[in-house]
């Protein structure tokens, strides 16, 4: 999802390997996992002063295009993280906000269903078509991603 985004570009170095993606200066890596209910990373986005996270479609220094608005709490998978140039730690997630029931590694724990599922304030036209897993276990359907910053995301322990 995240190399079909305008401006980044990929390439894979050998065949079974990650894609090492770029935009602008930025160094992105791309989960291999990446958002799906069999395996990935998750996490929740959190909030310090501001009414919402805002997910951005691209990565500075692009003008901000915010595809949607999370709560404090909104339980996330990770797609991909960004890296400056010349820094190691990332800076930004892409991440996408999913149904906690629809991943199985959270049902017994407590720290997933609280605060669950939140509402999401959509900045684009949506098709009403619910986030949710489809028989390849891939999320299809209205579900809100894009970038965030790393202060506003924080990653469960061992991705769950």
């Amino acid at each position: 999802m995240v190399a079909n985004l305008p401006n980044v570009s990929c390439k894979q170095s050998k065949r079974g390997w990650n894609q090492e993606c770029t935009f602008n200066d930025w160094r992105i890596e791309i989960d291999a996992g990446g958002c799906s209910a069999k395996k990935g990373a998750y996490g929740k986005v959190y909030i310090d002063d501001e009414a919402a996270v805002m997910l951005q479609r691209s990565l500075p220094p692009s003008q901000p295009d915010v595809e949607a608005k999370l709560k404090d709490g909104q339980f996330v998978c990770v797609a991909a993280t960004a890296r400056g140039s010349t820094g190691s730690e990332p800076q930004w997630y892409y991440v996408m906000a999913i149904p906690v029931r629809s991943v199985k590694a959270c049902a017994a724990k407590s720290f997933c269903a609280k605060p669950g599922d939140l509402p999401i304030e959509w900045m684009r036209s949506t098709s009403g078509q619910r986030c949710r897993v489809n028989a390849r276990g891939r999320y299809v359907g209205d579900c809100a991603a894009g970038w965030v910053k790393a202060k506003e995301f924080g990653e469960f322990s061992m991705g769950l």
